[in-house]
C-alpha cells in the first residue's frame, strides 16, 4: 500500500521486442530519448521522430554507447506543421509494415504566445494537434498490426499533471484554437494542450478498442521540456539571494537561475551542505556562466543576520530578487530560536523580516537602475496561510504563544505573516519600483517536513507531494515573469505560477484601517520592527 512493493523496472518487466517497431516523438533528448534506449535494448527497430537530424543522430550515437546494437532510424518530424507530419507518415509507412507502439512524447511547455505553421495555438497545435494528426494517419497501421497474431498495440500520450493545475475552468476552449490564447498566459496553455490529450486518449480507446491507448503523467522530471520558457532568458549579470538555498525547493530554484548565468548566493546555516549543494548545480548546468556564491545565513538567532547581509553587501551594490525561500515547519515540541521565539515565527518571520529590511537599500538602489517591476521580494507563504491560521492571520497579542497554539496553527500563522509581510512592502516600496509577491509554492517533496516522522514523511511523499522543482516554477512565476506587475504587488500566487485570490479576512489584514482594514499587517510590520531593533 505504502510503496514498499516491487516496482516496474523496465530491465526486467519489459520483454524481448524482437521484430516490433516503436515510433517514439521528441525522441532526440529527455524522456524521448531514454524511451528509445529501452526499446532498443529490448531488440525493437526504434524510429526517432525529431526536427533536427543533427540533434537525432547525436542522440543515436550516444545510445548506441551503451546500446551498440541499437536499430534506431530517424525519422524528421515537425509537430508544428502538417506537411511534415504527413511526409514523415510516407515515409514511415513505406518502410514498414507494422507499428506496435506510438509514444507521442514530443512538447513544449509554457512557450510565448505564437501560432504554429497551421495556425493553432503552438503549445496545443504541437502537443495535442499535431499527435493527434500523426495518430490518425498511423492508425491503419496501427489497426493491421493489431489484427495479427500475439500483437500488443499501444498510443502511449504523454500528458501532465498540468491538465488539472493549470487548465482553464471552462476547460478546453476549441473555439479559441486557432488564436493565440494570450489571456491564458503560458502555463495555461501549456494545460489546456494537456487537458487534450487526455480527451484524445479517451477518444481513442473508444473508437479504436483493438488499440491499447493510455495517457501517462511522467512526473516531475528534469528534461528539456521547459527550455522553451524564455522569461528566464540570459541573467548573466543579475544578482539574486536564495534563502535555503542548499536544499529542495531553494536548491532547484538557485540551479535554474544559475543555468541561465545568474549570480546566485547560496544563503543557508551550513556550509557544508550549501557548498555540497552548489557543486552539485555546478554538475548539472557544466555550460552555465554565473556564479554560485555561498552566504552564511542562519534566520533562527537574530545576532547573526546582521553581518550576513553586510557580507553581502560588502560584494555586491546591486540585488535584483531576494527569494525568501528559507523556512520550518512544525519543529520539536517546546523548541525555541536563539531569541526565545517560536521557531516557526522566529525563522519565517522574524528572521525573514530582519534580513529583508538590511537588504532594502540596495534593492531600492538596484530598483533605480532597472525597469520598474523587475526589482523584487519573494515571500514564499504557504496554502497553511489559508486552511490552519486563525481568522485575520495572526494574533498580534499572542504571538509569544502564552496562550498556547497546535503546531499547525503556529505554521500557519507564520505563513500568513509571510503574506501580511509582503503586502506591507508592496504598499512601502512601490514609489521605489519595487515588486513584492508572496506565493504558496504547493505541495512539495522538500526538507521541510523531515520532522513528520518516517512514516508521516513516507505516506506524504508517495500520495501527496509533488517534486521540489515545481515549487521552484511558481517561485520563478513570482520573481521573474514578465505578468508581475507593480499594478500586481502585493498579490497572491499559486501553484505552479499564476494569479489568485487569498482568504477574504486576510486581504481585511492587509489593509489599513483607514482603507477600510483591520491594520493588521501594519501593526505586525510595527511589532517586528521592534523585535529587529537591538540586533540592527
Amino acid at each position: 500500500m505504502f510503496g514498499f512493493g516491487q516496482k516496474f523496472n523496465a530491465d526486467r518487466d519489459v520483454p524481448d521486442l524482437s521484430g516490433r517497431v516503436v515510433l517514439v516523438t521528441g525522441g532526440n533528448n529527455g524522456l524521448g530519448k531514454e524511451s528509445a534506449r529501452k526499446f532498443a535494448k529490448h531488440n525493437a527497430k526504434v524510429y526517432m521522430g525529431a526536427r533536427s537530424e543533427q540533434k537525432a543522430n547525436e542522440a543515436i550515437a550516444e545510445i548506441k554507447k551503451t546500446v551498440p546494437n541499437a536499430d534506431i532510424v530517424f525519422l524528421e518530424l515537425n509537430l508544428a506543421s502538417f506537411d511534415s507530419i504527413k511526409k514523415a507518415v510516407q515515409q514511415f509507412v513505406g518502410e514498414n509494415d507494422r507499428l506496435d507502439i506510438l509514444m507521442n512524447n514530443a512538447g513544449i511547455m509554457a512557450t510565448p504566445p505564437g501560432l504554429t505553421k497551421d495556425g493553432y495555438e503552438i503549445q496545443f497545435g504541437t502537443n495535442h494537434v499535431g499527435h493527434a494528426l500523426l495518430t490518425r494517419l498511423l492508425t491503419p497501421l496501427l489497426e493491421k498490426t493489431a489484427a495479427a497474431a500475439n500483437s500488443d498495440v499501444r498510443v502511449i500520450n504523454l500528458t501532465s499533471i498540468g491538465h488539472e493545475w493549470f487548465v482553464p475552468s471552462s476547460g478546453l476552449l476549441l473555439e479559441d484554437a486557432k488564436t493565440d490564447m494570450d489571456s491564458l498566459g503560458p502555463w495555461g496553455r501549456y494545460g489546456h494542450s494537456k487537458l487534450a490529450n487526455i480527451y484524445f486518449t479517451k477518444g481513442l480507446a473508444k473508437h479504436h478498442p483493438q488499440i491499447k491507448s493510455v495517457a501517462i503523467h511522467p512526473g516531475g522530471v528534469n528534461t528539456g521540456l521547459g527550455d522553451g520558457v524564455t522569461s528566464l532568458g540570459s541573467k548573466l549579470f543579475l544578482v539574486y539571494i536564495v534563502t535555503g538555498a542548499n536544499t529542495g525547493v531553494g536548491k532547484e530554484l538557485a540551479h535554474i537561475l544559475y543555468s541561465k548565468n545568474a549570480k546566485v548566493y547560496v544563503a543557508a546555516r551550513s556550509k557544508e551542505k550549501a557548498i555540497d549543494a552548489i557543486n552539485e548545480i555546478k554538475e548539472r548546468a557544466p555550460q552555465s556562466k554565473g556564479q554560485l556564491v555561498f552566504l552564511q545565513l542562519d534566520l533562527a538567532d537574530l545576532r547573526t543576520i546582521k553581518a550576513s547581509a553586510e557580507e553581502f553587501l560588502s560584494q555586491e551594490t546591486r540585488l535584483h530578487v531576494l527569494f525568501n525561500n528559507a523556512g520550518v515547519m512544525t519543529p520539536p515540541q517546546g523548541s525555541k530560536t536563539a531569541q526565545g521565539y517560536e521557531p516557526q515565527l522566529g525563522v519565517n518571520c522574524v528572521g525573514s523580516f530582519m534580513f529583508t529590511k538590511l537588504l532594502t537599500p540596495a534593492l531600492v538602489a538596484t530598483a533605480k537602475a532597472e525597469p520598474r517591476g523587475t526589482v523584487r521580494v519573494v515571500w514564499v507563504s504557504s496554502s497553511a496561510a489559508e486552511v490552519a491560521s486563525p481568522t485575520g492571520g495572526l494574533e498580534l497579542d499572542n504571538l509569544d504563544y502564552h496562550s498556547e497554539r497546535y503546531a499547525l496553527t503556529k505554521y500557519g500563522v507564520s505563513k500568513a505573516g509571510s503574506y501580511l509581510y509582503s503586502t506591507e512592502f508592496a504598499k512601502r516600496h512601490r514609489g521605489d519600483g519595487i515588486v513584492s509577491m508572496a506565493l504558496n509554492p504547493g505541495n512539495l517533496d522538500s526538507e521541510l517536513f523531515r520532522s513528520q516522522g518516517y512514516i508521516v514523511g513516507r505516506f506524504l511523499k508517495l500520495f501527496v507531494l509533488h517534486p521540489a522543482v515545481y515549487g521552484a516554477y511558481t517561485e520563478l512565476f513570482a520573481g521573474l515573469s514578465p505578468e508581475v506587475t507593480l499594478e500586481k504587488s502585493g498579490g497572491w500566487v499559486v501553484p505552479w505560477g499564476r494569479f489568485d485570490s487569498i482568504r477574504d479576512d486576510l486581504v481585511v489584514s492587509s489593509k489599513s484601517k483607514a482603507e477600510g482594514g483591520t491594520g493588521i499587517a501594519e501593526e505586525f510590520w510595527k511589532w517586528s520592527e521592534e523585535q529587529i531593533k537591538p540586533y540592527l
